[in-house]
């Protein structure tokens, strides 16, 4: 299946249709039924309140459906984001970096390394910039600042942080940026129910080919 690559986000077409494919979602949405990979889906309309309409304005590309956890759980997933590609089937073998799978309402949660420390680490691919506890951050100087956006709240500026992050010893130039105060308190939940430090979206992937089989709970790595 081919995917799209559009600011950092993954983006898979159905019918005439553009679906933002997100890890980082535990359901999906979508104004109107759609069938993906075979099966019907009816997903709610919204997610709070959030519609791929609104989305779409915030993000500056054009979304209509969201594909979650909900929905890509019940497969075997490889995403090959220099190739432009996602594979899906249960015949995808492991990749040679591999782990056993934990999730958070569906999100994926691997091991790396932070700072020269063993972590975890959500892995949403609906994000392109990472985010990482702002404890570990403390008295460290960004190295510049990044506009983003969550759906809740809209847009905001990140300061950003260049941290040593390593994937089963391969070093990784990863930029992180700590979020406001006002969804911090979300995010340190999550991190602190997934016992992780991080939250990494699609830059891993412009490194690394990621395979997640939730049926098999094994989530792996390749080089790319």
């Amino acid at each position: 299946m081919t995917i799209l690559r559009e600011r950092g986000h993954l983006l898979v077409r159905i019918d005439n249709r553009r679906a933002i494919v997100d890890t980082g979602s535990p359901i999906s949405m979508s104004p109107e039924p759609f069938e993906f990979l075979g099966q019907s889906h009816s997903p709610p309309t919204n997610i709070m309140g959030v519609t791929p309409q609104k989305m779409s304005a915030l993000s500056g590309i054009q979304i209509d459906i969201l594909i979650g956890c909900h929905i890509l759980s019940q497969h075997t997933v490889r995403f090959r984001w220099k190739d432009g590609l996602m594979d899906v089937g249960d015949d995808i073998p492991e990749s040679p970096i591999s782990a056993e799978l934990s999730t958070l309402m569906g999100t994926p949660i691997f091991p790396l390394c932070l700072q020269g420390r063993p972590s975890k680490a959500l892995f949403d691919t609906g994000a392109h910039l990472s985010y990482i506890d702002p404890d570990l951050v403390a008295g460290t100087v960004p190295v510049g600042e990044r506009d983003d956006f969550y759906p809740f709240i809209g847009h905001f500026t990140a300061p950003i942080y260049r941290i040593p992050t390593a994937l089963d010893d391969y070093p990784l130039e990863i930029e992180y940026g700590t979020l406001p105060e006002s969804l911090q308190m979300m995010l340190g939940m999550a991190m602190r129910m997934s016992n992780s430090s991080a939250v990494i979206g699609t830059q891993l992937l412009e490194v690394f080919d990621c395979t997640i089989s939730w049926t098999r709970r094994r989530i792996s790595w390749r080089r790319n």
